[in-house]
């Protein structure tokens, strides 16, 4: 079997942003002999010792971790009754505890574990049509169980004080959580088995005896690509019920947007890839302590980093992706096709001594942006506006928190006529939340769900031409 295989088998996820090929090189091992090998490449027997595997890559470290951010609890809670809110994504796994009066009393983020079979939806659905769809259904299961048990044991709580579980995710994370196949997800017109919110006792779900009082409340989603974490996003952002134009977008590895208001929503989704979340980017990291998210060149030479928690540098985030093409930009090092000058085109630009920006990683930015940018567009065209009209824009996710606004701007990423640009953090996670202490919260999501229009933007007929034209970071554009 190939070593990343057994690897697995012994709960050590490491990432395989390709889905195995070796092209990445993000699953880079040192053996016991000292040789360095890539581990989705190598053979190995089944009793092989991996004690003396080495993980080296930072991808590969990170996603051997089960935990990675968490926040200590707020305070010691005396509340009777409890609800967990959890939003899959395709990078994290994030958790709340939330109290019967609705306060969050604790939080966690989670690398999802799934990550070792592909970077984006689209490596994990090929993953589990090719026969690990059991095992995608296990890791998360076992992801969540082992945070719903933190969150229990660091709060001092009997599992019996948790009346609710609420789950928001994207419709492939959640078709992976339920075991559902994901054969007709991969391929046009790319139908789902079902979108349908779902209330499940826990022990069904999670295999939890000591929940077998619970139901767990699966928010419903729009589309193949449009999930219950948008659904969730479009009701904590409370756009739907404001006469206000508002646009959410929410930067992962599929880039999905909703433009509306409490008359008319419409939503799409692009195929963004993973690079705002740090995925095929050569020194590409999750949004984790030791992420550079914001940079500053002062002169042509010296280099200001910020990481997250202050933690040492690790690699980029996609925040931390933007800030620093931005500011090559800036500096003419990077020209509007996006090309490094002479003397850093070969080896890249240096961030730090083992930390160097290099051609493909902003070729990879390119599409992310150009992808998302194209959406835009096509959004407010369908809807009927140009983007000046738009009165708010709303990013979600952890990526927006640390994103500065002009420079996304200047990048090309959100239009320039956008003057009222907002970071929510994790919509998805925010609306669970709301879900996890409101009944009402899970039929106004389902009717906001029934009611929300879809655009297949790569239908459109301009599609590839403004593709390629938002692939430039030309000033005008």
């Amino acid at each position: 079997m190939k070593l990343s295989e057994l690897l697995r088998k012994n709960k050590i996820y490491i990432s395989l942003p390709c889905g195995g090929c070796g092209a990445c090189g993000k699953c880079k091992v040192r053996l016991s002999d000292g040789s360095i090998v890539l581990a989705c490449k190598t053979e190995v027997d089944e009793d092989y010792d991996i004690s003396g595997v080495t993980l080296l890559d930072n991808e590969a470290k990170i996603s051997a971790l089960s935990v990675d951010r968490t926040a200590s609890p707020t305070a010691y809670t005396t509340s009777d009754s409890f609800g967990i809110a959890i939003d899959i994504g395709t990078t994290t796994v994030a958790f709340a505890l939330v109290e019967g009066d609705g306060s969050v009393a604790d939080t966690i983020c989670s690398i999802n574990p799934q990550r070792t079979y592909g970077a984006d939806v689209i490596g994990r659905i090929k993953a589990s049509n090719e026969g690990c769809k059991q095992v995608l259904q296990t890791i998360i299961i076992d992801c969540i169980n082992k945070n719903i048990d933190i969150l229990i044991q660091r709060n001092k709580i009997r599992s019996g004080l948790i009346r609710r579980v609420v789950i928001a995710g994207n419709t492939t994370m959640i078709h992976l959580l339920r075991g559902y196949s994901c054969q007709s997800l991969g391929k046009y017109p790319f139908t789902p088995h079902s979108v349908s919110g779902e209330t499940v006792p826990a022990e069904e779900v999670l295999g939890r005896r000591d929940l077998d009082h619970v139901l767990v409340y699966i928010l419903p989603g729009i589309s193949a690509f449009v999930g219950g974490d948008i659904v969730s996003g479009i009701y904590a952002s409370k756009m739907c019920a404001s006469a206000d134009i508002s646009l959410l977008i929410d930067l992962g590895t599929n880039g999905e947007m909703v433009i509306g208001n409490k008359n008319r929503i419409v939503a799409t989704s692009t195929a963004a890839g993973p690079a705002f979340e740090g995925g095929n980017i050569s020194i590409g990291v999750p949004s984790i302590p030791g992420a550079i998210y914001d940079t500053n060149i002062i002169g042509r030479n010296r280099l200001q980093t910020r990481t997250i928690d202050g933690k040492t540098p690790i690699g980029l985030c996609g925040s931390g992706l933007i800030s620093i093409v931005s500011d090559l930009l800036d500096a003419g090092i990077i020209d509007s096709d996006g090309m490094l000058s002479e003397g850093y085109f070969d080896e890249g630009y240096p961030l730090l001594p083992n930390i160097r920006l290099i051609q493909q990683d902003i070729r990879e930015l390119q599409l992310a942006k150009s992808a998302v940018r194209v959406g835009i567009e096509l959004l407010c065209r369908e809807y009927g506006i140009e983007s000046g009209e738009i009165t708010n824009i709303y990013l979600a996710g952890g990526f927006g928190n640390g994103l500065d606004i002009k420079k996304a701007m200047n990048i090309g990423l959100i239009p320039k006529s956008c003057t009222s640009v907002k970071a929510i953090g994790n919509s998805s996670l925010k609306g669970a939340i709301l879900c996890a202490r409101e009944d009402t919260s899970f039929r106004d999501m389902a009717n906001i769900a029934t009611k929300c229009q879809t655009l297949l933007i790569a239908n459109e007929d301009d599609f590839n031409d403004k593709y390629l034209h938002y692939m430039s970071f030309d000033r005008e554009v």
